[in-house]
């Protein structure tokens, strides 16, 4: 009996524990079905796609960068179109005379064009019996257009005084110091020169070349190039060379062209100079060309002179 009461007392149990189990799994069947009744809530916004970003390295430079600035271009000058300079007329100042020196002032093609350029400087004397026209008259004013036009040589300003007192002794004279104190600072005042001595040049025919020698070796640093055409020297002049040359610093040596016509009636004189200079062994140039001491010698050879003082300009 025992027995059979606890059976029966078993299968209740198992009977009520399947039941539970089975209220549980359709509790769970019905949790799930409640849950996917339910609304399901989504975003109404639009999705970007954004860029993916890579980090770069920044360069540090070393050493620290400096900012170079490039180098600003010479404007190219315009081309001058004009065929011939200017002559003027010009009245020097000279306390040291006493009295104006007139003068002719050649400007090149174009010279009001190039208001910031300094031209080369080309100072030519006239000999005895003659003025401050006598140059243009022989033909160095057509000569230099020709020869700039013709592109042999710089564009240049030339200045062509007068001397007072062409018949006085050199010794007793004071136009080497009215054109050295009065003449030259007002030119390079006046004028747009180059001061510098290479850019500078003295020259002169008969009366005038004596000046352009003396004035040219007893004041150095002045003048880069003489030009002593038809040269019959001061009375002196040759026996002094040597002292002039030796009293020059070696960097102020002029350059120095001297010609002399084959007929010329002073040529002894020059040849006597010339054969100092060789002497002393001071470099020249010597030219001895067919002609006299006249205006016909120097007007077949002033293009030549031109070329020739030109020459220094170029280098």
């Amino acid at each position: 009996m025992k027995s059979s009461s606890y059976n029966t007392h078993f299968l209740n149990r198992l009977t009520n524990f399947i039941g539970i189990g089975l209220i549980l799994l359709l509790s769970a069947c019905n949790f799930q079905m409640i849950t996917d009744d339910l609304p399901v809530f989504r975003s109404e916004s639009t999705s970007v796609l954004l860029p993916t970003i890579i980090p770069t390295k920044t360069a540090t430079p070393y050493p620290p960068a400096t900012a170079t600035t490039a180098p600003t271009q010479t404007p190219s000058p315009t081309p001058c179109v004009e065929s011939s300079g200017r002559l003027i007329s010009v009245d020097f100042n000279s306390p040291t005379l006493g009295q104006p020196i007139p003068a002719q002032v050649y400007l090149p093609p174009c010279y009001a064009d190039a208001p910031l350029e300094g031209f080369p400087l080309l100072i030519m004397l006239h000999g005895q019996l003659a003025d401050q026209t006598t140059w243009q008259k022989i033909g160095l004013v057509s000569a230099a257009d020709q020869l700039i036009t013709d592109g042999e040589i710089p564009r240049l300003v030339m200045v062509m005084p007068f001397e007072h007192d062409m018949w006085s002794e050199a010794r007793d004279s004071k136009y080497p110091q009215a054109l050295l104190d009065d003449v030259l600072p007002q030119v390079d005042e006046e004028f747009r020169v180059n001061s510098h001595p290479k850019f500078r040049a003295l020259g002169g025919y008969s009366r005038g070349a004596n000046w352009a020698v003396r004035i040219g070796f007893t004041e150095p640093g002045l003048f880069g190039a003489i030009g002593a055409h038809s040269y019959p020297t001061f009375s002196g002049d040759t026996n002094l060379i040597s002292s002039w040359v030796a009293a020059l610093p070696e960097d102020e040596h002029p350059r120095l062209l001297i010609d002399v016509g084959e007929d010329d009636i002073f040529r002894q004189y020059t040849e006597a100079f010339e054969a100092e200079l060789v002497r002393i062994n001071y470099p020249h140039e010597y030219r001895l060309q067919p002609g006299g001491h006249d205006y016909a010698y120097w007007e077949t050879y002033v293009a030549d002179y031109l070329r020739w003082y030109a020459e220094g300009w170029k280098k």
